[in-house]
């Protein structure tokens, strides 16, 4: 019968496999910790109307899928506050770019480029009704630029979050 190979460290084999394992949760170690969590992106759209936001939804979503000029990634930094927690998107220029213009303009807002809520940008002191997602421009003079993304607007409650958003935004920090 012949003797089946040993584990022991004395085997040349075992200590192999041992440095490739060492190596290789060094090399892990060495990524970024942000490269493995998720990534926000959020889409300023200008609305095809001035001033008419009632199709926004629909509009940031077709204007990002094709790539439009009026679509545009934001551009500083922006906190983003929600009914369970909050998440920073970083803009083109981070933390020093100019927000441009935001207000009354349609968003998309994507994580790991799937698109998880589109709407329209307003202020919270808004007299607008609307029924389907809106972020509302909390600070725009301060950096970070802050919003809070609401199912609609006005939402006193911040109830009914979509399913969608409560899969997501929690892995985003």
């Amino acid at each position: 019968m012949e003797e089946m190979p040993s584990w022991r460290p004395d085997n040349v084999n075992f200590m192999v496999l041992m440095r490739r394992l060492l190596l290789a949760g060094f090399l892990i170690g060495l990524l970024p910790i942000q490269s493995l969590a998720a990534e926000a992106r959020l889409w300023i759209v200008s609305p095809d109307r001035l001033g008419d936001l009632s199709n926004c939804s629909k509009e940031a979503e077709r204007a990002v899928a094709l790539g439009s000029a009026a679509a545009r990634l934001v551009a500083s930094d922006a906190l983003v506050r929600w009914a369970d927690g909050w998440f920073l998107v970083h803009g083109e220029e981070g933390s020093k770019g100019d927000p441009g213009r935001v207000l009354d303009q349609c968003f998309l807002l994507e994580v790991d480029g799937r698109a998880i809520a589109s709407g329209a940008v307003v202020s919270r002191y808004s007299a607008r009704l609307l029924r389907f997602p809106a972020l509302l421009i909390w600070s725009l003079g301060q950096r970070p630029l802050e919003f809070l993304l609401t199912p609609r607007y006005p939402d006193d409650t911040l109830g009914a979050i979509p399913p969608s958003w409560r899969d997501v935004l929690p892995s985003l920090r």
